[in-house]
């Protein structure tokens, strides 16, 4: 739009904002939905919860070998991995510097974003790098779960057992046979898969 017609559009729009009739107000609805954010808000807070022991704290890092052949590097992502790790942390070495975040007897769920497909999702290249590294820090591959939305997902992205031997993976919605999520009754098949004691939930309806 040229800018003349621009400010011609505007003064007309002006215009009839004036000369149009005033719209009677709506009132605004009290109502709000209901949630369990109370009972969230009660849990004690802990060293661990958000924002975390580094709040505000952006770690840099930058590699000029990172991709390889259009794929990233997983060795070169490794390294960087370290050095954010170390630079976050301030310690020496990595598993002191995981064990700030993570113990032996912990579960470590690996949210990552598999719906882009195998090219823009999650990179294998650093989802494999912190499973090593979790490893060398003492939590073994069947503490680890890797995890999303929806299975049919990971397996698109290659978030497969092929990929990551020992390595639990899960969707909270799984598909039978026939690719629905529901069974015959209407209730979704991932419904057993949620801790309802520790989920947050808005009442929309």
């Amino acid at each position: 739009m040229k800018r003349r017609n621009f400010f011609r559009s505007l003064a007309l729009g002006g215009a009839g904002m004036v000369f149009s009739p005033i719209a009677k107000a709506v009132p605004v609805a009290d109502n709000k939905p209901k949630t369990n954010l109370k009972e969230a808000l009660a849990v004690p807070r802990t060293a661990h919860s958000i924002p975390g022991k580094y709040p505000g704290k952006v770690v840099k890092v930058h590699h000029t070998d990172c991709i390889a052949d259009g794929r990233p590097s997983e060795k070169i992502a490794y390294e960087m991995l370290k050095t954010c790790m170390l630079d976050l942390t301030g310690t020496s070495d990595l598993k002191t510097a995981w064990s700030q975040f993570v113990g032996p007897k912990d579960v470590i769920g690996l949210k990552v974003n598999p719906i882009a497909g195998k090219l823009l999702s999650t990179s294998h290249a650093l989802t494999k790098s912190i499973v090593r590294q979790l490893e060398e820090a003492g939590i073994s591959r069947q503490q680890i779960i890797i995890w999303d939305r929806r299975e049919v997902d990971l397996r698109e992205a290659g978030f497969t057992a092929e990929q990551y031997p020992g390595i639990k993976i899960v969707g909270t919605e799984c598909q039978d046979e026939n690719g629905s999520y529901v069974d015959a009754e209407g209730k979704f098949y991932g419904e057993d898969r949620i801790d309802k004691s520790q989920f947050f939930f808005v009442d929309i309806e």
